[in-house]
C-alpha cells in the first residue's frame, strides 16, 4: 500500500505539471518506472543472494552437523565431567556412528562403551537400504565392527610418519585415540578412503598410542558381538523459543519399536536458555558457511559467514536456517509477486492520469496497462533473480561482484549482486512497458524510446540512491548499543543501518528496522519519480526548442517571399 500510495501521488504531481503534448509521454514514464522501482524495491528486501545460498543447503547433513556440535558442547562435556566419558572419532563415512565413548580404567586402557546418535529439531531415526534402522542392533554392530577393522589397519601400518594434521579435514579422515582422562591424539590420512596413515602427537607417544588402538579395537569386537553389554543413546536437540532443549532417549529397544522416538524412554531432559548458549547460533552460523564454501568454493570465508547471517536472520527458526530452499520456488514465488505489484500500482496510476484528463476513463486502456505492467514486473523479476544468481553462484559472476563492490565501496560482493540483480529487473522491466505500450498501440515508437530511457534512468538512480545511502550509513553511522555499523557484518549491518535511518532500534526508543525500510523505500520511490520527470521534461525541452527552431526557420523562409496571399486578395510588398 506504501508503494502505491507514493507512485499514485508521483503521477498527480506529474500529470498537472505536463506539459502540453509531453502529457502522455510523462504520464506514461511515471508508469514505466512506477513497475520498474516495485522490481528494483522488492528485490531489495527479498535478498535473491540469501536465496541462492539456501537453494545450496544439505539439510541432512548440516542438522547432524550442527546437532553433534551442539551434543559435545553439553551433554559431551557433563558426560566427561561427570563420568569421565571420552570421545573417539567414530566416522567410517556417511553411514557411521555420530558417537562413540570410551571409559578409561586405572592403567587408561579402554574398559566401558557407549554408542550414541544426535537428532537435530525434528530429524528423526533413518531406515538404510538394507532394512537396518539407525542404531538398532545390526546398525550399531556393523559399525562397530568397521571401527576395530580401522583400527586394526592403522596399528598393522607400523612406524607412522609424524605430521600435524591439517585444518578442516573431515572426521572421516580422522580417528582421535585418547591415551588419558586429559591427553588425546590424532591419525589422519590425507585423502579419503586411501592413503597412508599419519600421526600427530608426542613423538614418544605413539607406541602407547598404537597399543590403544589394538585395545580399542579388541572393545568394539566385543561389543559388535555381544559379549559386553553398553549403552545405546538418542539424543535430541531442539532449539525452542528462547531454550535450547536436549532430550536423552534409551535407544536399546529401538528395534521393537520400528525406530520410533516418541516410544524411546526417556533418561533425562536438559534445558539451557539461550543467552547462556550463544555458541548454538554460532555453530549453526559456522556449519552453514562450511557448507556454502564447500559448495561454492570461490567464496570467501567472510562472504560465506555475510550469507549464513543472511540466511538465519531471514529464518523463522534455528531449524528452519538448515533446510535447502530450491532457487526455483523462490524465484516463481517472487515473479508472482512482482507481476502483482506491478499490477496494483501502475493501474492506479493510469486511472488517475486519465481523470485528470477531459474524456471519460478507457477502462480498455486501463486493463490492458495493468496486464503490461503485471506481465514486465513478473519478467523483469525473473531476469534480475537471474542476474543475482549468475553473480553469486558462478566464479566468474563472484569475481565480478567483488571488483564492482570495491570500486563502489559495497562492504560485501553478494549484497552488490542483489543490489545489481534489483536495478537488472527494474530496468528490464521499464523496457519491456514502454515497448510493450508501443506494440499495443498506446503510442508511437518515439514515445516507446523516450519511455525506456527515462524508465531505465529513474530505476537507476533509485538504486544508486538506496545502495549509496546504506554504504553512508554502515560506513560512518554508529547502532544503537553504540558500536559502529562498520564494525559489523552481513544482516546485523543491515538491519543496523535500516534501524538507524528509522532513528534508532526500538529498544532505544527509535522506529526500528521496519520504519527505516519505509523511509528508505520511499526515498527511493521520490528520486526515481522526480528523475524520471526530469528526464521526460528534457525530452519536452528538445522538442520545444527544435519547435522554435523549425518556426524561426519557416518565418525566415516566408519573410523572404515577396507575395503573401491574403484571404482572396493577392498583395504585393517590396522587399
Amino acid at each position: 500500500m506504501k508503494t502505491v500510495c507514493l507512485f499514485l501521488c508521483g503521477a498527480s504531481l506529474v500529470g498537472q505539471t505536463s506539459f502540453g503534448q509531453e502529457r502522455k509521454s510523462v504520464e506514461t514514464a511515471t508508469e514505466t518506472v512506477a513497475a520498474g522501482s516495485v522490481v528494483t524495491y522488492q528485490a531489495a528486501l527479498a535478498r535473491a543472494d540469501v536465496a541462492v545460498a539456501k537453494s545450496l543447503l544439505n539439510e541432512r547433513l548440516l542438522k547432524g552437523e550442527v546437532g553433534e556440535a551442539i551434543r559435545d558442547q553439553t551433554v559431551g562435556r557433563h558426560l566427561h565431567r561427570s563420568g569421565q566419558w571420552l570421545n573417539v572419532s567414530p566416522r567410517l563415512g556417511p553411514k557411521g556412528l555420530d558417537h562413540v565413548s570410551v571409559q578409561l580404567n586405572e592403567s587408561g586402557r579402554p574398559h566401558r562403551l557407549m554408542v550414541d546418535e544426535t537428532k537435530f529439531g525434528s530429524s528423526k531415526l533413518l531406515t538404510t537400504k538394507a532394512g537396518e534402522i539407525q542404531m538398532g542392533d545390526k546398525h550399531v554392530s556393523d559399525r562397530l565392527l568397521g571401527l576395530a577393522k580401522r583400527f586394526d589397519t592403522i596399528r598393522a601400518q607400523g612406524d607412522l610418519a609424524i605430521a600435524k594434521a591439517p585444518a578442516g579435514l573431515s572426521s572421516k579422515r580422522v580417528v582421535r585415540v585418547p591415551l588419558s582422562d586429559s591427553e588425546s591424539v590424532l591419525f589422519w590420512r590425507p585423502a579419503e578412503g586411501a592413503g597412508s596413515w599419519r600421526y600427530n602427537g608426542p613423538p614418544d607417544s605413539m607406541p602407547k598410542a598404537l597399543s590403544q588402538l589394538k585395545s580399542l579395537s579388541a572393545l568394539f569386537q566385543a561389543g559388535a558381538e555381544g559379549r559386553i553389554d553398553f549403552p545405546k543413546r538418542v539424543f535430541q536437540v531442539k532449539i525452542d523459543g528462547d531454550a535450547l532443549k536436549v532430550n536423552i532417549l534409551d535407544a536399546t529397544g529401538v528395534d521393537a519399536v520400528g525406530g520410533n522416538l516418541g516410544k524411546l524412554p526417556v533418561k533425562a531432559k536438559l534445558e539451557l536458555p539461550l543467552e547462556r548458549t550463544v555458541w548454538a547460533s554460532v555453530a549453526i552460523e559456522t556449519k552453514i558457511a562450511d557448507e556454502l564454501r564447500r559448495q561454492m568454493p570461490h567464496l570467501d570465508s567472510a562472504e560465506a559467514k555475510r550469507l549464513a547471517q543472511g540466511i538465519q536472520s531471514t529464518a523463522k527458526t534455528a531449524e528452519d536456517a538448515l533446510i535447502g530452499r530450491s532457487f526455483a520456488r523462490f524465484a516463481t514465488v517472487q515473479t508472482a509477486k512482482a507481476g502483482t505489484a506491478g499490477m496494483l500500482v501502475a493501474v492506479p496510476i493510469e486511472i488517475a492520469a486519465q481523470l485528470l484528463g477531459d474524456a471519460p476513463i478507457d477502462w480498455s486502456r486501463v486493463i490492458g496497462v495493468g496486464g503490461l505492467a503485471g506481465g514486465s514486473a513478473a519478467i523483469g523479476n525473473l531476469a534480475g533473480s537471474a542476474t543475482t544468481y549468475a553473480l553469486v553462484r558462478t566464479e566468474l559472476g563472484y569475481s565480478a561482484s567483488v571488483a564492482a563492490a570495491e570500486i563502489l565501496g559495497f562492504r560485501s560482493a553478494s549484497r552488490f549482486a542483489n543490489v545489481a540483480g534489483g536495478a537488472v529487473g527494474g530496468g528490464a522491466t521499464a523496457i519491456l512497458f514502454a515497448y510493450g505500450g508501443y506494440w499495443l498501440g498506446y503510442y508511437d515508437i518515439q514515445t516507446a524510446n523516450r519511455t525506456a530511457i527515462a524508465g531505465g534512468v529513474g530505476v537507476g538512480a533509485g538504486a544508486a540512491a538506496s545502495a549509496v545511502t546504506l554504504g553512508l550509513i554502515s560506513t560512518y553511522a554508529t547502532a544503537g548499543t553504540g558500536v559502529a555499523i562498520s564494525s559489523l557484518s552481513g544482516a546485523s549491518a543491515t538491519s543496523a543501518s535500516l534501524a538507524w535511518l528509522g532513528g534508532g532500534s526500538v529498544a532505544s526508543g527509535g522506529l526500528g528496522v521496519t520504519v527505516g525500510k519505509v523511509i528508505l523505500g520511499t526515498g527511493a520511490g521520490i528520486i526515481v519519480i522526480g528523475v524520471t520527470a526530469a528526464v521526460a521534461y528534457g525530452f519536452y525541452l528538445a522538442d520545444e526548442r527544435q519547435d522554435n527552431i523549425r518556426l524561426a526557420k519557416t518565418i525566415e523562409y516566408l519573410s523572404a517571399k515577396q507575395t503573401f496571399v491574403i484571404s482572396d486578395t493577392e498583395t504585393s510588398f517590396s522587399r
